[in-house]
């Protein structure tokens, strides 16, 4: 019989998990997804939305480092690949469960 293991995840985190998978089986093909929609810069609201916390938390890990955008004027823009990459670093940010950010 084959064992189960039910676990909760944010939609970003399925999101990510989702497009992790294919990315794999797509290597295996020699195909790839869309540079430009992996490297989309995202604002902080954008941002926030996408990894499911509030945009205040965006400002906080990047005052504390955990987080890095890039200025363009006086707004500040986060690549979708760099917040996939920062998502894989933990399990669950919006219930703070082993949070790394």
């Amino acid at each position: 019989m084959n064992e189960s293991l039910l676990i909760q995840i944010s939609i970003p985190q399925l999101k990510l998990l989702v497009q992790e998978s294919l990315s794999v089986e797509l290597k295996k093909l020699n195909l790839s997804l869309p540079e430009k929609e992996l490297d989309a810069n995202l604002s902080r609201k954008e941002a926030a939305k996408y990894l499911g916390v509030s945009e205040r938390s965006i400002s906080n890990y990047v005052k504390n480092g955990k987080l890095s955008g890039s200025r363009l004027g006086v707004f500040l823009k986060f690549k979708k690949s760099d917040l996939d990459k920062a998502l894989t670093k933990i399990r669950t940010i919006k219930y703070g469960r082993e949070n790394n950010l």
